[in-house]
């Protein structure tokens, strides 16, 4: 996974980026080709936002966490990223699903009308 870091209005930390790449490691499970990832840290006050945007061949996933504290932000928008990229992937495997019983079911009738049409020809 490519990572794209930036921090707005703080020094970013090794101790941030470190906890960033270990977090995003448990996303790349889900995918089986290379993704990008764009992380945007801003600190404003009291103000802790951390934004996610994944790029997936043709999908863009975009999570938004604010809190008063980062690491807690983080762990937040990876949480989200993480419930969306499953609720994506089990739609795409219930609509793989509806397309294959269509194609058997159309199969099926296929059978049925052969089967009706061999046993006039053998009257």
């Amino acid at each position: 996974m490519r990572v794209n870091l930036t921090a707005r209005h703080f020094d970013l930390t090794e101790g941030i980026e470190d906890h960033i790449h270990s977090e995003l490691e448990k996303l790349d499970k889900y995918f089986d080709q290379a993704i990008t990832a764009r992380v945007t840290l801003e600190q404003e006050k009291y103000r802790n936002k951390c934004e996610i945007e994944l790029k997936y061949l043709t999908q863009n996933l975009l999570v938004s966490e604010e809190t008063n504290d980062m690491y807690l932000s983080i762990d937040n928008a990876i949480a989200k990223m993480e419930r969306n990229i499953k609720k994506i992937k089990e739609k795409m495997k219930d609509h793989k699903l509806k397309n294959e019983m269509v194609v058997e079911a159309s199969n099926e009738d296929e059978f049925i009308e052969a089967a009706r049409q061999n046993s006039f020809e053998e009257d």
